[in-house]
């Protein structure tokens, strides 16, 4: 039986499909270009009324780019059906946009705005206009993640350097958005290290503050910073792999390899897997944490609803990322919420929830291991599980009682019994690196500084929102060191033995951590001269810890000085191994060992 032949549409399909697709990519790139210049143009500078009409008229020229690329991708796709199968949204939303765009061109108003008028919602246009925008950024951000997810696996930097200049190129473009007048209540251009000092702060979960987020930015500037805020808390590679995953339905090994060096896991498999729950835990625990403060912040006087879910939402993030940034002018010190005690310890849970990690919420709160240990009840927790919750909580009692008996005639003077309790146990938390404060530290003893710096060093647990050396590398440090006193040949912790190279990352974790705090403090008290030591030296570990306790005088430091602390604040969100790593000659290891040798030590 003889073969039919193809169509001629079919052979037209085969001929022009790559050269046309290719065309599309480079024109979508092009676009794509013009359309991210277009809505920070739009957003970050003050426009008439009539420029803002203009910009929306080609934001919805754009709008025909990606429609024209949606119709030829169909047309050119072997199977149409598969394709519309799995595009059927964005189908929709285009084919919405469509309508309106004709009917404005047509009929000279856009059908959606027309609709809020008659329904006499005019202010859900202002919406309607930020609605069309992110929905052009997503498509955007979409087709770039197809293009940088295409050349991923070919980039020739190690993952430690990969992921330490991902970082580095989120904190600029930060800083670039919120420089512009547009980002701020004033209308006037920030000056540049002040908006570098800003984003490096949010990027790195800090929380430092040279301008007050509250007062000085406007929402569209405070929602810059809650994203730099999201992504540095979880992870910008984290959720550029969630998204590249989607849209090409997988990771490369490449991908795999980075998730590998940021998570720290024994194998790639994990990596691959782990991200996956990393955002989806995270928006979960937002989501709910944002309805939980909404709903205790009943009393406040908002101005509008609006108000009170944003500032809901705002420090449900900021919480949990251990961020410490909060729009209230004074922090938790604000009058309006100083005294709702209920409010600080649900923010209390939430920031220990964002310090305990990853992987110690997975195996605590996943319903596999739940259901796991429902049915045999001996199982443990993971040993580094018990490490996170078991140090944490001891870090947190203990220091909380001393905050107390070192406060109760000073900063806990009107707060008596289980106010001063919920006091102490709140900064304690936020010691962890949250951040957040119902006291002035300003006007604290030194013995409780000196306590909150070495809870602030010791930090959070591995694999999650904080900073510091990490409970992990604390407990190992201090297991070898009651092994040596004890004259002991092994480091034990939950009867399983520490090897020998997890005992020399931690110390080497410690030594290059203390090395940048002392070295950081050195050159503050250079360029500061003026400045007492202690002040500066509180300011740096909480810098470096990315807690964002302040005795408030970073505003006032000399640029120098805020330099040093943002290379502080990097240096500890991004990990000492991970810096030390990118910045190492990669050497050959030998397959042979030396002979032992015997040294004096003490």
């Amino acid at each position: 039986m003889a073969k039919s032949k193809p169509s001629l549409l079919k052979l037209f399909i085969y001929r022009f499909r790559k050269p046309v697709l290719s065309l599309l990519r480079f024109l979508i790139f092009i676009v794509s270009i013009l359309s991210i210049s277009t809505f920070v143009y739009y957003h970050g500078f003050i426009h008439t009324a009539e420029e803002k009409a203009w910009l929306i008229d080609l934001n919805r020229s754009i709008f025909l780019v990606f429609i024209l690329n949606y119709i030829f991708r169909l047309f050119f796709n072997v199977n149409r059906t598969k394709f519309i199968n799995s595009t059927w949204v964005e189908a929709i939303l285009l084919s919405i946009m469509l309508y309106d765009i004709v009917n404005q061109w047509l009929f000279g108003f856009a059908l959606l705005e027309h609709f809020f008028n008659q329904i006499q919602l005019p202010h859900f246009i202002s919406f309607y206009t930020a609605l069309i925008q992110l929905y052009l950024l997503f498509l955007v951000a979409k087709e770039l993640i197809k293009g940088i997810s295409r050349t991923f696996s070919n980039v020739k930097l190690r993952p430690a350097t990969l992921f330490i200049t991902v970082y580095l190129l989120m904190i600029l473009m930060g800083s670039v958005l919120l420089m512009l007048p547009g980002m701020n209540r004033g209308g006037v251009m920030l000056n540049y290290l002040d908006s570098l000092f800003t984003s490096v702060s949010a990027s790195c979960v800090c929380g430092l503050q040279v301008q007050n987020i509250g007062i000085f930015f406007n929402t569209r500037g405070q929602l810059v910073i809650l994203a730099l805020i999201q992504l540095g808390g979880i992870g910008i590679i984290s959720f550029a792999t969630f998204f590249a995953s989607f849209i090409r339905k997988g990771m490369s090994l490449k991908h795999q390899s980075v998730l590998k060096t940021v998570f720290d896991n024994e194998s790639v498999e994990g990596s691959s897997f782990q991200w996956r729950q990393i955002v989806f835990v995270t928006i979960l625990i937002e989501i709910l944490a944002a309805i939980m403060l909404y709903l205790l912040w009943q009393k406040v006087p908002w101005t509008s609803s609006a108000q009170h879910i944003y500032y809901a939402v705002f420090h449900a993030i900021s919480g949990f990322c251990n961020a410490s940034f909060s729009l209230f002018p004074d922090n938790f010190r604000n009058p309006a919420v100083s005294s709702m005690y209920i409010v600080h310890l649900g923010m209390a849970a939430i920031v220990f929830f964002g310090s305990l990690g990853f992987p110690a919420i997975r195996d605590i709160f996943s319903i596999r291991n739940l259901r796991m240990r429902a049915a045999l009840p001996w199982k443990k927790w993971k040993v580094s599980t018990q490490i996170a919750l078991n140090t944490g909580l001891a870090i947190v009692f203990f220091g909380s009682i001393i905050f107390y008996v070192l406060e109760a005639n000073n900063l806990l003077r009107n707060q008596k019994g289980m106010e001063g309790s919920i006091t102490a146990v709140f900064q304690l938390i936020n010691a962890r690196t949250g951040g957040f404060s119902t006291v002035d530290f300003a006007h604290a003893t030194y013995p409780t500084l000196i306590v909150i710096c070495v809870v602030m060093f010791i930090g959070a647990s591995s694999g999650g929102t904080g900073g510091g050396i990490k409970t992990s590398s604390f407990a190992v440090i201090f297991r070898t060191i009651t092994s040596g006193i004890r004259n002991r040949q092994s480091v034990t912790i939950a009867h399983r033995n520490v090897n020998a190279q997890l005992i020399l990352k931690a110390f080497t974790i410690f030594f290059i951590a203390t090395t940048v705090i002392s070295l950081s403090v050195f050159l503050l008290q250079i360029f500061e001269p003026l400045t007492p030591f202690f002040d500066l030296l509180f300011e740096e570990v909480s810098a470096f810890s990315n807690v964002g306790f302040s005795m408030g005088i970073t505003p006032n430091l000399t640029d120098a000085s805020k330099s040093i602390l943002m290379v502080s604040m990097f240096i500890g969100r991004v990990g000492v191994l991970s810096f030390v790593y990118a910045l190492s000659v990669k050497k050959e290891e030998t397959s042979f060992t030396y002979p032992d040798t015997h040294i004096m030590i003490g």
